[in-house]
């Protein structure tokens, strides 16, 4: 386990301005175009909310602070990064 986030962090975790986000896998194309038009088939990855308050729930089962989690969730844009 521990190996898998050591990788997953190193792939696709993303430093963002409101803390930690994580895209669902590397070279994820879903999402709009990196300058906002909309998804046609083909498009940029983002890092997904949900994926932040998952790592939270880990980070607190393994008595861990998931403050940074939290806060990067309620500092999250409408728009996926």
């Amino acid at each position: 386990m521990l190996d898998t986030i050591a990788v997953i962090d190193r792939v696709i975790k993303r430093d963002l301005p409101q803390g930690p986000g994580w895209r669902r896998y590397n070279h994820d194309g879903y999402g709009q175009k990196k300058d906002g038009r909309a998804f046609d088939g083909a498009g940029v990855g983002r890092c997904w909310p949900i994926l932040t308050g998952e790592r939270g729930h880990y980070e607190l089962a393994a008595g861990r602070d998931p403050m940074p989690h939290i806060k990067a969730l309620e500092a999250s844009p409408t728009k996926a990064e």
